[in-house]
C-alpha cells in the first residue's frame, strides 16, 4: 500500500520529474517566475495570462491594499489628501511602509495584482467549464422514456408491495398454506434479515432516478477532443489461459475497426498480453508474450497485467484502457474515453503548484451481449434454454448503471466491486500502484487495483458508455464465475495489507448488502401461497420486503434495457420487437430464480476451492533439465556427425530447492573414477 510520502507517487504529480525530491522541487519552483501559465497572449505591450497559478504573495496582498485605498479616494482627490491617507496606512502597517517605493511602483504592483486576480478567476472559470458535462437535448421521445422509467418503477413497487403483504387474500386459486407459530417466527426472521439489503437498493435506485439511463451524455466534437488529448491511448487485452482465442481475435478485430474509423492511428495502440502467441497481427497491434522463463513469476491475470505494465511502450501522459479478454468496443465507448482523457488533460494543465490535479481513473458499464452476440458463431445462443443464463447476466449492467454510477458521480471513489473491463487508467498511476502484490483470483484484479488506488486518495469518474461482453450460455460456467467473484471479494476483505479499515469495511458492507437483497424476491414469490399472522408489524415488514423486491427487479429490467437491442434480434421471420418483449417479460418473471442462483453462489464462495471451480492454481514451475541417453556412453562421435538417432532426450523435473544445475559431458570411466 502506497502512502503520500512514498517516492513512487512523484510519478503521479504532473510537472515534476521522477528523480527530483520534494525539497528540490520546492526550491527550484520558488526561484522561477511566479506566473505559471498554460497559455500566454501578447497584446498592447503587456502579457495577458489566460490560465495558470495565480497565487498571490504577501507583497501582492499589500499592493491590493494600496489599490483599495486609491480606489476609495477616487481620481479627484488632491495630492495632500493622498499623502495623508498613505501616511496613515504606513503607520498602521510597517510592512506597507517598507514595501512602498513611490506611487509609480504602487501602480505597477497593483496592476500586477489585478492581473493575477483576474487570471485566477479566469482559471477557476475554465476549470468549472472543463468539469461541466452536457447531456443530449430534451425531445418528446426523451420525455416519454423518462415518464416510462419513473412510471415503471412506481408500478413495480405498488405491485410487489401488494403481492407481498396481501398476496394470500388475492390468490385466485385459493390454495393457501397457513403457517403455524414456529413457521411464522422463521418467516419474520428471514423477512427482517432482508433489511440489510436496504442500503444496496437505495444506492441503485438513487443512481437510476438521479442519473436516468435513458438520458445520455452528449460528448464534444471529436476533432476538438483530439486536439486536447495529451497522449496515446493503449487499449489492453489480457488473455488468460482459459480464454478462447477466437473470441479474443474477434474482440481485437472489432476494436481495430472501430478505432481506425474514430481516431488517427498515431494516437492509439492495441496491446494483447498473453502467455502464448495467438497469432494476432496488424500495424496497430502489439502482442506482449510472457517469456517462458518468467512464467513462475507472472501467473494468472494479475501476472499478465503486471508484465504488461513493465513491457508496454506506454510512457508518462499516456492512458491505458483495460478491455479484459473479449470485450467488444463500440463508437460511443471510444468517444467517452476520448472525452475523459481530454477533460483530465485540460484540468491538469489548469492546475497550479498549490492545487495540483491528479488525473482521475474512469469506469464505464459492462453490457452482456445478450442480443449483440446471440447470432454469433462464437459464444452465441444455440438453443432456447441458453437464453436463461444470458438473461441472468443482465444484473451486471443493472449494477453498473445503479450504485456504480452513483459511487463515481457523487463520491468519486470505489467502495464496491467493479466490472473487470472498460477501466481507463493514467499510465503514471498504473506504474505507481501496479498489479504485482495482489492475491485475488482471476476476474477480480481490476477491483483490487481500483480499491488500492481509492485507498491512496485517487479519484474516479464515470464514463456514460459501455462495452459488450460475450454471454455465458452455460449454467455451470456462470455459477463457477459467480462463486469465484464472491470468493475473491472475501479474500480481499481479509487482506489487511492491501486496504485500510475504512475501505475493507465499505467493501464488506456493500457485498453483504447486495447478497441479502437476493432473499427478498424469493419471499415475495412465496408470499401469495403462505398465510401469515396478521398485524400492523407484519404488514409493515411485508411492505418493506416488497419494496426491496421491486428494487431488485428494476435492476434486472434496467440491465436488460441497456444490454439488449431490437435491431440485433431482427434476423428471422418474426419481428425483433416480439423477441425483445418476450425476453424482457421473461427476465422480470424469472427474477426470483436468478436471485436463488445468486444466493447459492454467494454461500458456495465461503467454501470455494480453485481446483474444483476451474480457476488457475498457482503452481510453481520447477527447473527442468534434458538428459541425453545413448546405448554407448563412451561414443560421442554423433555430436560432431550430427547423428541424433542414437540418443533419446528425456525431460526431468527437479525439486524447487535444487535451483539451476550445470551438466557436463563425462565418459563412464571418468564417472567411475570420481566415485
Amino acid at each position: 500500500m502506497l502512502s503520500r510520502s512514498d517516492p513512487s507517487w512523484r510519478a503521479v504529480i504532473p510537472g515534476r520529474e521522477n528523480d527530483e525530491d520534494d525539497d528540490f522541487a520546492r526550491t527550484s519552483t520558488s526561484e522561477e517566475d511566479d506566473e505559471y501559465v498554460t497559455d500566454i497572449e501578447e497584446g498592447d505591450g503587456e502579457r495577458r495570462l489566460r490560465a495558470g497559478d495565480a497565487s498571490a504573495s504577501d507583497e501582492d496582498e499589500d499592493d491590493g491594499a494600496f489599490q483599495d485605498a486609491r480606489d476609495t479616494l477616487g481620481p479627484g482627490v488632491t495630492g495632500r489628501e493622498a499623502a495623508i491617507t498613505t501616511g496613515l496606512l504606513e503607520k498602521s502597517s510597517p510592512k506597507l511602509a517598507s514595501s512602498r517605493s513611490g506611487w509609480s511602483r504602487t501602480w505597477e504592483n497593483s496592476s500586477r495584482g489585478r492581473r493575477k486576480r483576474s487570471s485566477k478567476s479566469s482559471k477557476d472559470e475554465l476549470r468549472r467549464k472543463a468539469e461541466r458535462r452536457a447531456y443530449k437535448p430534451v425531445t418528446f421521445t426523451l420525455l416519454l422514456r423518462l415518464c416510462g422509467l419513473y412510471t415503471a418503477f412506481g408500478v413495480l413497487v405498488l405491485c410487489y408491495v401488494i403481492m407481498t403483504s396481501l398476496g394470500p387474500f388475492l390468490n385466485p386459486t385459493g390454495e393457501v398454506l397457513e403457517l403455524n407459530v414456529l413457521e411464522n417466527v422463521v418467516w419474520m426472521i428471514i423477512s427482517v434479515a432482508t433489511f440489510l439489503a436496504i442500503p444496496s437498493c437505495l444506492a441503485h435506485i438513487t443512481g437510476y432516478l438521479t442519473w436516468p439511463p435513458v438520458w445520455l451524455e452528449a460528448f464534444p466534437d471529436r476533432a476538438k477532443i483530439l486536439e486536447e488529448l495529451g497522449g496515446k491511448i493503449y487499449f489492453r487485452f489480457h488473455v488468460s489461459r482459459e480464454a478462447k482465442p477466437l473470441a479474443v481475435k474477434r474482440a481485437v478485430d472489432v476494436a481495430i475497426e472501430i478505432l481506425q474509423r474514430s481516431i488517427p492511428t498515431t494516437l492509439f495502440v492495441v496491446e494483447v498480453v498473453s502467455y502464448k502467441e495467438i497469432g494476432i497481427s496488424g500495424a496497430a497491434v502489439n502482442e506482449l508474450i510472457v517469456p517462458l522463463e518468467m512464467n513462475d513469476r507472472f501467473q494468472g491475470n494479475t501476472g499478465l497485467l503486471s508484465y504488461a505494465t513493465r513491457a508496454s511502450s506506454a510512457s508518462w501522459g499516456d492512458w491505458v484502457v483495460h478491455m479484459g479478454s473479449d470485450a467488444l468496443l463500440n463508437v460511443r465507448a471510444v468517444d467517452a474515453v476520448l472525452a475523459h482523457c481530454a477533460r483530465e488533460t485540460r484540468l491538469a494543465a489548469l492546475s497550479g503548484r498549490g492545487d495540483t490535479h491528479v488525473r482521475r481513473l474512469a469506469q464505464g458499464a459492462v453490457l452482456p451481449g445478450i442480443t449483440r452476440t446471440s447470432n454469433s458463431l462464437i459464444d452465441g445462443v444455440e438453443s432456447a434454454f441458453q437464453w436463461i443464463p444470458a438473461m441472468a447476466e443482465c444484473i451486471r449492467a443493472g449494477e453498473s448503471y445503479g450504485a456504480l454510477r452513483m459511487m463515481y458521480a457523487k463520491y468519486s471513489r470505489v467502495v464496491a466491486p467493479i466490472p473487470n473491463t472498460y477501466l481507463v487508467v493514467p499510465n503514471e498511476l498504473e506504474l505507481a500502484v501496479g498489479f504485482g502484490d495482489m492475491e485475488v483470483h482471476d476476474g477480480f484484479e481490476l477491483t483490487s487495483f481500483a480499491l488500492m488506488c481509492s485507498n491512496n486518495g485517487v479519484k474516479f469518474a464515470w464514463l456514460d458508455a459501455g462495452v459488450h461482453v460475450p454471454i455465458i450460455s452455460n449454467v455451470w460456467k456462470l455459477f463457477k464465475a459467480r462463486a469465484r467473484d464472491h470468493h475473491s471479494a472475501l479474500v480481499l476483505m481479509r487482506d489487511e495489507n492491501a486496504l485500510d479499515h475504512v475501505h475493507r469495511a465499505s467493501l464488506s458492507f456493500a457485498c453483504l448488502s447486495a447478497g441479502f437483497s437476493t432473499i427478498a424476491p424469493v419471499i415475495t414469490a412465496f408470499a401469495p401461497w403462505c398465510l401469515r399472522r396478521s398485524g400492523p408489524d407484519t404488514f409493515a415488514i411485508s411492505c418493506i420486503v416488497g419494496f426491496i423486491t421491486a428494487c431488485v427487479t428494476f435492476k434486472y429490467a434496467i440491465g436488460f434495457y441497456k444490454s439488449a437491442s431490437i435491431s440485433d434480434l431482427s434476423q428471422g421471420v418474426v419481428s425483433g420487437a416480439i423477441y425483445y418483449n418476450v425476453l424482457f417479460v421473461l427476465t422480470i418473471v424469472l427474477t426470483p430464480v436468478f436471485s436463488v442462483f445468486e444466493f447459492i453462489a454467494l454461500c458456495t464462495s465461503i467454501f470455494y476451492s480453485p481446483e474444483h471451480f476451474g480457476a488457475e492454481s498457482k503452481k510453481i514451475r520447477r527447473p527442468t533439465v534434458s538428459i541425453l541417453k545413448t546405448d554407448d556412453d563412451e561414443d560421442f562421435d554423433w555430436l560432431e556427425r550430427g547423428d541424433r538417432s542414437k540418443f533419446q532426450e528425456k525431460e526431468v523435473l527437479l525439486p524447487p530447492e535444487a535451483g539451476a544445475k550445470r551438466w557436463s559431458r563425462r565418459t563412464a570411466s571418468q564417472r567411475s573414477s570420481s566415485r
